[in-house]
């Protein structure tokens, strides 16, 4: 056995393709939002979400549903929004009423890999290539926190965890960087301040 019973696997095959719509591109994020709805990014294909309910899968594309087909990452914050970090194209929120994802912030920083909210609900965004960001949610900039030419900064941002109250554990492709978010500075991670 490979570790998952084949009914599972049918149900998963059978779901791939629901009401005419075939995932068929590799698949980068998963997320079940806190209504059980299961949302699909992929990379070629935009965003699917599955509605279990009425056994459908509604797609997310380009073509004017979502700014870009390549998905990175999938958030649902704790105020329930949906938002979407993009391979080549930013961050975007799901707007209900329009049934559309909507950019925001898109301010140079195209290429963003993940993204994180913290205990005080302050969205941070990973990209690959520019660092760290604080998503200000009111006025929908990205706020640059760690720069690739800082002294601790970091370039390609892979996760982000508090794991500390008030302190983000940020692993990039340069390990791992500790910044505060209540005094807005970098400190040592956890491997370096052992060395001192």
């Amino acid at each position: 056995t490979q570790g998952y019973s084949s009914a599972a696997s049918d149900v998963y095959k059978r779901k791939q393709t629901v009401s005419g719509v075939k995932i068929n591109t590799p698949v980068s994020h998963i997320m079940l939002d806190s209504k059980k709805t299961l949302w699909i990014g992929t990379v070629g294909q935009g965003l699917f979400h599955y509605d279990s309910h009425a056994d459908k899968l509604y797609q997310y594309t380009a073509l004017g549903k979502i700014n870009s087909d390549y998905i990175s990452y999938i958030l649902e914050d704790s105020s329930g929004i949906i938002w979407v970090a993009t391979m080549n194209a930013g961050v975007s929120r799901f707007v209900p009423s329009e049934d559309l994802f909507q950019q925001v912030a898109a301010d140079g920083v195209k290429n963003t890999i993940t993204l994180f909210e913290d205990s005080r609900r302050n969205l941070w965004v990973g990209s690959s290539g520019n660092g760290l960001y604080l998503l200000e949610k009111k006025d929908k900039q990205l706020v640059q926190k760690l720069k690739p030419s800082d002294s601790k900064g970091v370039l390609q941002v892979r996760s982000i965890v508090e794991w500390i109250p008030g302190e983000l554990l940020i692993a990039s492709d340069e390990g791992l960087t500790s910044y505060n978010i209540c005094l807005l500075y970098t400190s040592p991670s956890p491997r370096d301040r052992t060395r001192s």
